[in-house]
C-alpha cells in the first residue's frame, strides 16, 4: 500500500519537483524562474517589456497564470533593483533577501523559493520573505484556528510569517525555506480533504 504520511508526501514532492535540478539547477539567474519555462516570456522579461497584448503576442498562458505573469512583468519593467538582481548570474543570499522585499506576493516569492530549493547552498542561510499562498494559509488555519489574516496577504503578514519560520528554524534545525515548503505540502493535503497526518 502506498505510504500517505506527511513525511513521505513532502519527500516525494521535493524529489519530483527539484530532484533533477539538485545537481543541475534550471538556471543561475532568478529571471528564468520568473519566466517559468516560457521562452517568449523570458525574452520579454529580459527586455523589460510590458505585459503583452494577447491579440499580438501569445504566451500560452491562461486563467490565474495571466495575473501571475502580469505581476512579474510589472516588477521587471518598473523596479530597476529587482531587474538587476533577477538577471544577475549567481545572486548572493543578501541580494535574494533584498529581492523578496521588493514585491511581497506569491507571484514573485514562489519562483524565488524554487530558486532557493534548487540552490541549496543559498537555501541554508536565506532569511528573507517566502510565499504565503493558499496552501500555507490552509495549514496555518488547521494548526492554529485562532490565527487570522485578511483575504490577501500584506507585507506585514509576510514579515510575520518570515519571523515565525526563522524562529521555528532555530528550534528545529530546518531552514526557513524547508519549513515553508512543509507548510505548503501539508496545506495541499488538506485541500484534498485529508488530515495533515493520516
Amino acid at each position: 500500500m502506498k505510504d500517505t504520511s506527511l513525511l513521505y508526501t513532502i519527500i516525494s514532492n521535493l524529489i519530483s519537483w527539484v530532484g533533477d535540478e539538485l545537481f543541475n539547477p534550471t538556471s543561475a539567474r532568478l529571471i528564468e524562474y520568473l519566466a517559468d519555462g516560457n521562452e517568449t516570456a523570458l525574452d520579454m522579461l529580459c527586455d523589460r517589456e510590458p505585459y503583452p497584448d494577447a491579440t499580438k503576442v501569445k504566451l500560452g498562458i491562461q486563467g490565474h497564470q495571466t495575473t501571475i505573469f502580469q505581476v512579474r512583468f510589472a516588477l521587471m519593467q518598473n523596479n530597476d533593483r529587482a531587474f538587476e538582481i533577477a538577471i544577475k548570474t549567481d545572486p548572493t543570499v543578501q541580494e535574494l533577501e533584498e529581492f523578496s522585499k521588493l514585491r511581497a506576493c506569491w507571484s514573485v516569492l514562489f519562483p524565488l523559493k524554487r530558486y532557493l530549493l534548487e540552490h541549496s547552498e543559498l537555501c541554508r542561510t536565506y532569511r528573507g520573505l517566502l510565499p504565503l499562498g493558499s496552501d500555507v494559509l490552509r495549514f496555518m488555519k488547521e494548526v492554529w484556528p485562532e490565527w487570522s489574516m485578511a483575504a490577501s496577504a500584506s507585507y506585514a503578514d509576510h514579515v510575520w510569517m518570515r519571523d515565525l519560520t526563522v524562529k521555528l528554524a532555530d528550534i528545529t534545525g530546518l531552514t526557513p525555506v524547508m519549513i515553508n515548503h512543509i507548510m505548503y505540502v501539508a496545506g495541499g493535503k488538506l485541500n484534498g480533504n485529508k488530515r495533515v497526518v493520516d
